[in-house]
This record gives C-alpha cells, sequence and structure tokens, in this order.
C-alpha cells in the first residue's frame, strides 16, 4: 500500500510542475487583423501539441474542420478531418516530423 501511494505521490508531483500552454494566433493582412476570424489554437506541453481552431473546442463546428495532433515522444503527427456530425478521416505520419530539423530565432513576425 505505500509503494502505490508513493507511486501516485510521484506522478501528481511531475504532472503539478510541467508547463502546459496555450497560444492563440490571429490572422492579419497588410498588418490589419482579419474581423470575424476562426483563431488558430495551440494546446502544448513537453510531450503533446494539439492544434485546432476556436470554434471547434467551443463546439461552434463549420464543417468541414480540422486539427491536427503531434505526440514528440513518438513522433507520430495525426491529421483529423471532420466532415460532418457523421463522418471524419485522419491520416497519421509518423516520418516527416524526424526528418526536420528547428532552429530558434530572434525573429518575432
Amino acid at each position: 500500500m505505500k509503494k502505490l501511494v508513493l507511486i501516485i505521490s510521484i506522478f501528481l508531483y511531475g504532472k503539478t510542475f510541467s508547463q502546459h500552454f496555450k497560444i492563440t494566433y490571429l490572422r492579419s493582412s497588410n498588418g490589419n487583423l482579419i474581423e470575424n476570424q476562426n483563431p488558430i489554437l495551440i494546446f502544448t506541453d513537453e510531450n503533446y501539441t494539439k492544434l485546432t481552431t476556436e470554434y471547434l473546442p467551443n463546439k461552434k463546428n463549420t464543417y468541414p474542420e480540422e486539427y491536427t495532433t503531434i505526440n514528440r515522444s513518438t513522433n507520430f503527427l495525426k491529421q483529423f478531418a471532420i466532415l460532418n456530425s457523421l463522418k471524419a478521416i485522419y491520416t497519421v505520419d509518423s516520418i516527416s516530423l524526424g526528418k526536420q530539423t528547428f532552429e530558434y530565432t530572434d525573429e518575432t513576425k
């Protein structure tokens, strides 16, 4: 019983101090924000990223709707397309992310 409590405590401690981020992107054209847009949302932590739009999490579906998930521990990229209330398709890519290299820059645009 003590081992079970210890394992659960360690798991909860790790989850408590892991960082979770929500990033919102707004589109602009010629320096002006586009009106009535569907902002891009990114939910991420150290292992998992989900790219979607504001309408999907808020259940304001306008079909078709798409979202992408990335599992960084396995480099699996899954893309989902919801075609209507009854049909959806998705693809899985386990190769392309492993071939990419990323670099940090000071650019902001």
